[in-house]
């Protein structure tokens, strides 16, 4: 179960090296990836999914570009994603899985780096010309692992048959981005303010009652059918919308009184149009 590790900074050719490794070593192995990759036997796949995969005798391939967005990143060590990928890479050999980790810096996960038994290293490498043309020169790479060290040039030439296996330009996020960006968005007071609003808003239009928030469950229910993804918010949610319902029934009242007051004004002007009359 070997794992390498693939390190180098942006332009170096890692996607390349993989790209040209899987042609030319492993084009017949049932390869699985989290970004778009046309080789023979590969499979674009979610990660949590590979939990899913049955066990077979062939040896697999899976390979993880920006490695550190599937929890891998140290700095989210010990996190829910972090722990599942650990699992995964511990337990990778029962399903015969080879892993190949791609990233730009040394910042994965320790215990992950502990286990790489090969290391490619992409190096620097200039991706533009003076003139602002695409560099055209070789690849150069150090293929390490605990017993040897070598150097490996990839020709330009060569490379350009793979480029076109791959999107470089492919973003490829981590599965919480949306709750990260959420988060970072309600930092800011304004964009807080106009989310509640528009959520008080639309549980209004299902006419509630108080009676609804006598506890927290029927607005939390609503939040996850609305598939809101940060019910931090729900708190300010509950106390807007209930301060809302209050507005509503003291509006109710007060027009109910008003009504009534303006009944009985106008019995008591009838009453006294009558007593004129009888005069």
């Amino acid at each position: 179960m070997p794992l390498t590790g693939v390190y180098g900074k942006g332009g170096s050719g890692k996607n390349t090296i993989v790209a040209y490794l899987k042609m030319k070593k492993f084009k017949k192995i049932k390869t699985y990836v989290n970004f778009t990759m046309t080789t023979p036997n590969t499979e674009k796949i979610d990660s949590m999914s590979l939990f899913d995969i049955p066990t077979i005798e062939e040896p697999q391939l899976l390979i993880y570009d920006e490695a550190y967005t599937e929890g891998l990143d140290e700095r989210a060590s010990m996190s829910l994603n972090n722990q599942i990928q650990s699992y995964l890479l511990f337990q990778a050999r029962k399903n015969n899985f080879s892993i190949i980790s791609i990233t730009q810096l040394n910042i994965l996960d320790i215990r992950w780096r502990s286990l790489e038994e090969h290391i490619i290293l992409c190096h620097d490498r200039a991706i533009y010309t003076k003139d602002l043309k695409p560099y055209k020169g070789d690849f150069k790479y150090t293929f390490m692992n605990l017993r040897s060290k070598r150097d490996f040039v990839l020709k330009y030439k060569t490379a350009q048959k793979v480029f076109p296996l791959f999107d470089t330009k492919e973003k490829i996020l981590p599965k919480n981005f949306a709750l990260m960006k959420n988060r970072l968005e309600m930092q800011n007071p304004e964009n807080k303010n106009k989310v509640v609003n528009e959520i008080v808003e639309k549980l209004l239009s299902e006419n509630p009652t108080n009676e609804d928030l006598k506890n927290h469950m029927w607005l939390r229910d609503k939040l996850l059918e609305y598939n809101f993804i940060n019910l931090n918010l729900e708190p300010y949610v509950y106390a807007r919308l209930k301060l809302q319902l209050e507005k509503g029934i003291m509006q109710q009242k007060i027009h109910k009184e008003n009504q009534t007051t303006k009944q009985r004004l106008i019995e008591h002007i009838q009453l006294k149009s009558q007593q004129v009359q009888k005069q």
